[in-house]
């Protein structure tokens, strides 16, 4: 059918009638209508290019077993359905489908590339057949319903209800591909539903592989989604269209690395990493009469993490600190300590080096090593130890300052060295001093 003009059907039947061996192919900018049945009835093939097609009463194209029809453009109006699919083949890659009911009923084979599709309920995709769209919009005044097996790669789906409906137990709906990389493909579908994006409240199958699913309120997905890609998450943003805000739910690989200070008026920082991807450099942190012993799984005990651990989650890691002992100063050089042998060990063999107590109530047994030249500056503090010997000296060793060294129990200081003693602190001992 080539050019203008207007073919018309009353009858109770359709207005074209496609036998088994038929093919109707429609060019033109003409209109085919039918008052009170089907526009066409097509048990072959049927391929629009042009023109509109109306029913008033009933589809405006029907199609039964085996056969298929193309909508390249053009337009199908019916008073139900734009198109009724009886277990053929429908393809539509433009124009638009309009239906009072459903644009497309489908119990057959579908594939929407492009094109407008609407309906109170855009497509009803029934149970055991297969829908698939890559393009085109579908926009529904309430919603489009699966109960069979959608697959979503590309396109647009609204509804003014959801966008999407799957109230049975066979509905299976895929959105995106499940390929290594979903964030490449340039076909993510958007679902938008100004209710949920996604109504599937008895958690049947939809499997989550790309795309942007919205809905106002942080009603994205009203259900569980079964499965996304390895490494990837569903995460969730705010987005405003029309003066409305909707939250977005879409895939991510990026996880977020929380840093807790762990302490009196904590900061947090935080840092985003690739899944599987190493932490990279850590941040330092200072912190007054303490040291930064690093990071740590948890705010006690815990691992502790290196730049080269894995991110696989959402995580958070906590500073741990030691307290600050004593230091070492050699030179004009002074350096805090979390223990008074790690302040002696610091020391080396610098002669005259001086390690000074900053913690009052110290309870700790050191060692001075040989070749070793250190001054102990008890600084008004009290050092005991409630065991054995609190010093062995294998070196030389000075002790200066106020303060008191003292032991419960055998020797306070074991001396294979060299001692002194200067200034007017004490030494007490329960057994002898040295």
């Amino acid at each position: 059918i080539i050019g203008e003009g207007t073919i018309n059907g009353n009858s109770t039947s359709a207005t074209i009638k496609s036998n088994t061996t038929g093919k109707t192919i429609i060019d033109g900018d003409c209109l085919i209508n039918s008052e009170n049945h089907q526009s066409i009835s097509n048990n072959n093939i049927v391929i629009i290019n042009k023109g509109r097609i109306v029913s008033e009463a009933a589809e405006a194209v029907c199609i039964y077993s085996e056969s298929s029809i193309e909508v390249n453009g053009g337009s199908l109006q019916g008073i139900n359905y734009a198109i009724s699919n009886a277990n053929g083949n429908v393809t539509v890659s433009a124009g638009v489908l309009e239906g009072g009911t459903f644009g497309i009923y489908n119990k057959g084979n579908t594939l929407v590339t492009g094109g407008i599709i609407k309906g109170d309920f855009a497509i009803h995709n029934t149970k055991g057949y297969y829908l698939k769209v890559t393009g085109g919009e579908i926009i529904s005044e309430k919603y489009m319903q699966n109960d069979g097996i959608l697959e979503i790669i590309g396109g647009k789906v609204y509804g003014k209800t959801f966008a999407i409906d799957m109230p049975v137990d066979t509905a299976v709906l895929t959105i995106g591909t499940n390929e290594e990389n979903p964030l490449v493909d340039i076909t993510s579908p958007i679902i938008i539903g100004d209710n949920y994006g996604i109504r599937n409240v008895n958690n049947y199958t939809v499997n989550f592989y790309d795309g942007i699913i919205m809905g106002p309120e942080g009603k994205t997905i009203r259900g569980t989604v079964t499965d996304i890609p390895t490494g990837y998450r569903i995460v969730n943003g705010t987005q405003t269209i029309e003066n409305t805000t909707y939250e977005t739910a879409y895939l991510d690989n990026t996880y977020y690395i929380t840093f807790n200070e762990n302490c009196e008026n904590a900061q947090t920082t935080t840092k985003d990493i690739k899944y599987g991807t190493v932490i990279g450099e850590l941040p330092t942190l200072t912190r007054e009469n303490y040291i930064f012993d690093g990071w740590y799984t948890a705010q006690t005990d815990g691992e502790k993490i290196t730049k080269e651990t894995v991110i696989t989650a959402d995580t958070t890691f906590y500073a741990h600190w030691l307290e600050v002992v004593a230091s070492t100063t050699i030179g004009d050089v002074t350096t805090n300590y979390a223990s008074v042998q790690n302040a002696i060990d610091a020391a080396g063999t610098n002669a005259g080096a001086t390690v000074t107590l900053l913690k009052d109530e110290i309870a700790e047994t050191v060692t001075i090593a040989k070749n070793q030249d250190i001054n102990i500056d008890i600084n008004g503090k009290t050092w005991a130890n409630i065991g054995d010997q609190t010093i062995t000296n294998n070196g030389k060793l000075t002790l200066k300052g106020d303060g008191k060294v003292t032991s419960s129990s055998s020797y306070t200081i074991t001396n294979n060295g060299t001692f002194d003693k200067y200034g007017n602190g004490t030494i007490e001992y329960t057994g002898r001093a040295y």
